[in-house]
């Protein structure tokens, strides 16, 4: 790709973007942050998600039974 079509695109780009209402940009960019994965699954997979699930469950299991007392 020659550097006159890469300022062509860019130039398309910032066209297109700047035409879009503010509205409708701000709902894309909710829709992608909605759909984006924590970091530590994204990272390290589910391993780290189980684990957090695991003990806080643990820990709310442990204060119920400390209430009852």
């Amino acid at each position: 790709m020659s550097g006159n079509d890469l300022v062509k695109m860019m130039t398309q780009e910032l066209l297109k973007y700047m035409h879009t209402p503010k509205v409708e940009r701000k709902r894309k960019k909710e829709l992608k942050k909605a759909q984006k994965e924590a970091r530590a699954i994204r990272y390290f997979g589910l391993i780290p998600f189980a684990l957090k699930m695991f003990f806080d469950t643990k820990k709310r299991r442990m204060s119920v039974y400390r209430d009852k007392r």
